[in-house]
């Protein structure tokens, strides 16, 4: 009989459960050492604050509308909306895994893309947080 022995390797990989509306509707899988999972997140970070500036300036632009304040080339302000739901579920479904997006967020159009902006928020609270932990743990031992 052989004595079986093991190495255990922390990774970084964490496992965050995703709840939306107090319901848990996924598990994300990301390993916090990773650093072409870190330079994806920046990425998307970088490109979000831009694609959500436009979709500002484009609600701040005062509609055309009708008798009854109704607006007229809602079109415009849907097609919009569209486009940066479909890149914000692309990007999360890259960084995370494809059907990620499906999973969390389902077939929803928002108006706001706040929800998709929580997340990737969470993430990097949640990447930083890990990397300064580990990072401390070497800082006080060279002390």
């Amino acid at each position: 009989m052989t004595n079986q022995q093991s190495i255990s390797i922390d990774s970084g990989l964490k496992t965050i459960p995703i709840s939306v509306g107090g319901k848990n509707v996924h598990e994300l899988e990301f390993d916090t050492n990773d650093i072409l999972f870190i330079e994806k997140l920046h990425a998307i970070y970088f490109e979000a604050k831009e694609k959500v500036k436009k979709l500002q300036a484009l609600e701040n632009e005062k509609p055309e509308v009708d008798e009854n304040g109704m607006i007229i080339d809602f079109k415009q302000i849907k097609t919009q909306t569209e486009e940066i739901n479909k890149w914000f579920k692309e990007k999360i479904d890259n960084l995370v895994g494809d059907g990620s997006s499906q999973k969390i967020f389902g077939n929803k159009v928002f108006s706001n893309p706040s929800v998709y902006v929580q997340l990737i928020n969470g993430l990097f609270e949640i990447a930083g947080l890990d990397r300064e932990q580990k990072v401390a743990k070497y800082v006080k031992k060279q002390k």
